[in-house]
């Protein structure tokens, strides 16, 4: 029976509202669909209120597309009309699921704050492992240069996303990301001082490092998993 239900539900063309909070269904039911119209604009109007994914079957080239506009009249506070258009991502093809993705996440990367770093690590990071250290030392780092840290950070996630693809000895860096000068090496004092908490349990050396303004990112990557995890994010050791 459930199956049933289920397949029943899919066959219903007009958006299901009950579930939806009252604001949104009011939102809806005081705008008018344009283009499209009839019931493609009615689900792509609910769709752009949620900023929710249309899906469909693709029976149509004009459906061929992981993105949709919709056009509609809004009824405003005083009576009147304004025309809104809306994207609206929309999935029909395998194809589409990746522009989706990208989207969403570059949507998401430039709400990060210090405050939600830690809770939002594993969304935004999927390719990255943290030290336990890095939640403290984050909320440490000087507002002003939080953006630095955090477009490096999704830089070196580029990297180890290509990196499980491409192979190789070595991350594909996208910025400049080495590992410490001998003249540092052959100081074993500063180079203890490299040993950080590692998401194992054990306290290991994250030589190899990536710059924001005067601050280094710590890491260590590891070829035959393809694994990179961060250490420590702040000013530089010295």
């Amino acid at each position: 029976m459930d199956e049933v239900a289920l397949f029943l539900s899919l066959a219903q063309k007009s958006p299901l509202l009950s579930e939806l909070p009252a604001e949104v269904t009011g939102q809806y039911y005081l705008s008018d669909p344009v283009s499209p119209s009839a019931e493609a604009g009615e689900i792509l109007v609910l769709c752009a209120h949620t900023s929710s994914i249309a899906v469909s079957l693709c029976l149509q080239e004009r459906w061929s597309r992981d993105e949709l506009v919709v056009e509609f009249d809004e009824l405003d506070e005083h009576a009147g009309t304004s025309r809104v258009e809306e994207n609206v991502d929309h999935l029909s093809l395998p194809a589409h699921a990746q522009p989706i993705i990208d989207r969403r996440r570059k949507a998401e990367r430039s709400q990060l704050t210090p405050t939600d770093f830690w809770i939002r690590k594993s969304a935004l990071f999927p390719n990255l492992v943290f030290g336990p250290d890095v939640e403290g030392q984050i909320g440490a780092v000087d507002p002003s240069l939080f953006g630095q840290v955090a477009r490096r950070l999704f830089e070196i996630e580029e990297a180890a996303a290509d990196w499980k693809v491409v192979g190789g000895s070595m991350p594909p860096w996208r910025s400049k990301t080495t590992p410490e000068g001998e003249h540092r090496k052959n100081d074993q004092t500063l180079m203890n001082r490299m040993i950080f908490a590692s998401s194992n349990g054990n306290r290991v050396l994250f030589e190899w490092h990536a710059r924001f303004g005067s601050g280094r990112i710590h890491l260590r990557f590891d070829a035959p998993t393809r694994s990179i995890e961060i250490g420590y994010i702040g000013r530089k050791i010295t």
